[in-house]
């Protein structure tokens, strides 16, 4: 089993108006079945105007519809970078391109694409393997954690490596919370949350999840989400969930639910997150969390990286910005 990667660090203005390929982010595979997992770091221009950047998997020049994740950023929020994650189960027949496209709402005041890769996981022979996605938009109006629309199935027993993402919005001083739960039990791990400060009304932001599963065969595995704190109604919009069953590959996972704080600015370990001596081989990597920095009257930036043997990996570092008056 060969883990196909494509990454690029070069920016890539992302000023096109209908969906264009990124640079970097392409690959023609041989036909086969597999798991494709991407991230893009994007930073809004300079003037921001309520601009989006919608962006979504190309096979064969054709789209794959749920994968289409909106990063809208307001007015007030410069410069301001984030991460878009995409997730989906993609067969290309071994003549097709596999593709991250993106589009622009205007080519005024563009947005810039940093670091970013693709991977491709070919699917492996044994075990159950699964894909659950939609493209309907999914409400809720209650801080009761609900199952999110489509994002449930009650696979046979096994360990999983379940990967989500998604886009999401909702109203002024509202937090989105979103998490893992198996046979009703949630993954403490896994919850994200993120917030709609009051000057940030119905501002889409992107989204993912990846984690290990273990259920027992008569368990669900389901994403749920809740309005965590204020009023009002948010919305999820595309989104998928994969699950890869364990029976001819490893999967390890590190994970952690006390917070970790930091105020220096070298780079430093971040608590939970090693894996000592995985084993020689190919690894598909993938990190998630919720990222606080409470209230602050300046521009605070916090960079993720990943590294392999104290060597960083070239293209994984990831930088999400705080504007001061969030």
């Amino acid at each position: 089993m060969t883990i196909l990667r494509a990454a690029a660090t070069a920016s890539f203005i992302l000023d096109a108006t209908s969906d264009t390929l990124i640079t970097g982010l392409t690959l023609t595979p041989a036909v086969d079945d597999y798991f494709l997992f991407a991230t893009v770091e994007t930073q809004s221009a300079s003037s921001s105007g309520n601009d989006s950047n919608i962006f979504s998997v190309y096979v064969g020049g054709s789209i794959v519809s749920h994968t289409e994740r909106n990063v809208k950023e307001e007015s007030s929020l410069d410069n301001d970078r984030v991460t878009v994650a995409l997730n989906a189960r993609v067969s290309p027949n071994g003549s097709q391109a596999v593709e991250i496209r993106h589009r622009a709402s205007t080519s005024a005041n563009p947005h810039t694409a940093f670091r970013r890769e693709m991977t491709l996981f070919p699917e492996p022979i044994a075990g159950v393997h699964s894909e659950d996605s939609d493209t309907v938009n999914d409400t809720l109006a209650t801080a009761t954690w609900t199952t999110l629309a489509s994002m449930s199935r009650t696979p046979p027993a096994d360990d999983y490596y379940l990967l989500f993402s998604a886009d999401a919005q909702g109203p002024s001083d509202v937090n989105l919370g979103f998490r893992v739960e198996v046979g009703g039990a949630a993954l403490a791990h896994t919850h994200r949350q993120f917030a709609n400060e009051n000057s940030l009304p119905n501002t889409t932001r992107p989204l993912m999840i990846a984690c290990k599963v273990s259920p027992n065969g008569s368990q669900v595995v389901e994403i749920v989400w809740s309005r965590v704190s204020g009023t009002g109604t948010i919305t999820c919009h595309k989104r998928a969930m994969q699950l890869i069953a364990a029976d001819s590959l490893d999967i390890i996972e590190a994970s952690d639910t006390v917070d970790d704080t930091r105020t220096a600015t070298g780079e430093v370990l971040l608590d939970g997150m090693t894996i000592t001596d995985p084993g020689a081989n190919d690894w598909m990597m993938a990190y998630s969390s919720s990222n606080d920095v409470g209230t602050i009257s300046n521009l605070i930036q916090t960079t993720y990286s990943m590294r392999s043997g104290g060597t960083k990996v070239t293209d994984s570092d990831r930088r999400n910005d705080h504007e001061g008056s969030t």
